[in-house]
């Protein structure tokens, strides 16, 4: 993938983000996001890594593997 076509799956129907060089497909996610799909969304079409990485809120090894069933591929 380009980031061009990443940063146009940015909706509620097609929600893409990127966690360095690689893809996820987060659509069927953002309803179960614990901050809410909104947080998501905000963010959508970009990559994610510094948000997922760091402050205010670090996410769990946990969080890390569960993304791994919403890979689609590579930048």
């Amino acid at each position: 993938f380009t980031e061009r076509e990443v940063a146009c799956h940015c909706t509620k129907e097609s929600c893409w983000v990127l966690m360095g060089t690689r893809v996820y497909d987060v659509t069927g996610f953002l309803r179960m996001h614990p901050g809410g799909e909104a947080l998501i969304l905000r963010r959508a079409g970009n990559d994610v890594s510094r948000y997922l990485e760091g402050p205010p809120h670090r996410h769990s090894e946990n969080a890390r593997r569960w993304m791994e069933q919403y890979y689609i591929g590579e930048l």
